[in-house]
């Protein structure tokens, strides 16, 4: 059976309509290869999940998932959702997290630490192997709701389940180059805070603004010997015109008069120092908010009833074509996109890029690919 992990409704809105099917036009580097395919045959592996699954993702996430992000997608300038429905996005994308054959290999790859939380769940579950412990960790998630995610018995999942609660929303428009999707579904932008000077007072307020609570000095030592990596936000494109950007709390605090102050804790972003335009919302709780310290209580008045307008931003094309170089570079295998001759600029920038960050995929075979044959 195949079993798409990135959803085929998704594709679609990469592909180009060819009588009743759509091709949307994939580039494979772990084959050096590319080409078209019909949605139905990208983007899957066959028996990757348990039928099981497969029912219980149908039932709970793709069929209510599907018109809110088509509300996502369809608007100019700003889209009102509940906090019921920003949870079903926050728990498809956490899903997503692990959705695809290579998704722990592919986080284990960017953030090392869950690599012994994985361990430690396998040996905790008694699972028979990796794939064991993915269905059913995968099921756990399906059949709990968001708010009680935190309790149940991954450490992984309710690591990224907190990772998740501290995002905020927003939408990008881009109407000058086309966007890309890869095989994970997302993308992200993070930086690594380090301790460049030995002002341990500076590292302690900078560590303290990082995780959100006041850290000691003697852990401040120990940080100050790490390199931390810090997300900035992660990217889930839903159309070759928009992407929804979840972006870290912290970007709250950021205004251009304090961002000085940002740049001395080494958290930078020059898209977000461009683009950013933050939610509003309608807090059912606003009066224990406004009274809260701390963006963990913030969470425990959150209400179901909350409104959360997000706002839409266009962005030009130099801003899309960066956007599709993290995806091309956070791909584990493939990128699919509608036309290789509408990606021109962002195709020969990628190459350039190459030429000095040797670890990205190499894409030299590019000028070698007939985009108009199907790829096998």
């Amino acid at each position: 059976m195949k079993n798409h992990y990135v959803q085929q409704y998704v594709l679609k809105e990469f592909a180009t309509k060819c009588g009743k099917d759509y091709h949307i036009q994939v580039v494979d580097f772990s084959a050096n290869n590319g080409g078209w395919r019909n949605t139905h045959s990208a983007f899957y592996s066959r028996n990757l999940y348990s039928d099981e699954l497969e029912n219980e993702f149908n039932y709970e996430i793709e069929t209510t998932i599907k018109p809110l992000f088509d509300k996502l997608k369809n608007n100019d300038k700003h889209v009102c959702i509940s906090r019921e429905e920003f949870d079903l996005i926050k728990k498809y994308i956490l899903l997503q997290l692990y959705r695809t054959p290579h998704s722990f290999e592919n986080l284990s790859r960017r953030y090392s630490g869950r690599i012994g939380m994985i361990e430690i769940d396998m040996s905790n579950h008694k699972s028979k192997s990796k794939k064991d412990y993915w269905n059913n960790m995968m099921l756990c998630i399906l059949r709990t709701g968001w708010d009680s995610i935190d309790k149940i018995g991954y450490s992984v999942v309710r690591y990224d389940k907190c990772v998740l609660d501290r995002l905020f929303p927003m939408l990008i428009k881009s109407d000058e180059e086309p966007l890309i999707v890869c095989d994970t579904g997302y993308y992200g932008e993070d930086r690594k805070i380090g301790a460049p000077s030995n002002d341990v007072g500076h590292w302690k307020k900078a560590f303290s603004f990082y995780f959100q609570r006041d850290v000691s000095k003697e852990d401040t030592l120990l940080l100050m010997k790490k390199e931390l990596p810090y997300l900035n936000f992660l990217s889930f494109p839903l159309s070759s015109s928009t992407s929804l950007l979840l972006i870290d709390d912290i970007w709250r605090f950021y205004t251009p008069e304090i961002k000085k102050c940002f740049d001395s804790f080494g958290i930078t972003s020059g898209f977000l120092e461009k683009y950013l335009k933050k939610p509003d919302a309608c807090y059912e709780n606003q009066t224990k908010i406004n009274e809260s310290l701390s963006i963990e209580n913030n969470i425990e008045y959150f209400s179901k009833n909350d409104l959360i307008l997000i706002y839409v931003v266009s962005v030009p094309k130099y801003a899309s074509i960066y956007l599709n170089i993290l995806c091309i570079r956070d791909c584990y295998e493939k990128i699919g996109f509608r036309s290789r001759t509408e990606l021109s600029a962002t195709i020969d920038c990628y190459k350039d890029a190459v030429k000095h960050c040797p670890h990205l995929h190499d894409f030299s075979f590019d000028d070698k690919i007939d985009y108009d044959k199907p790829l096998n």
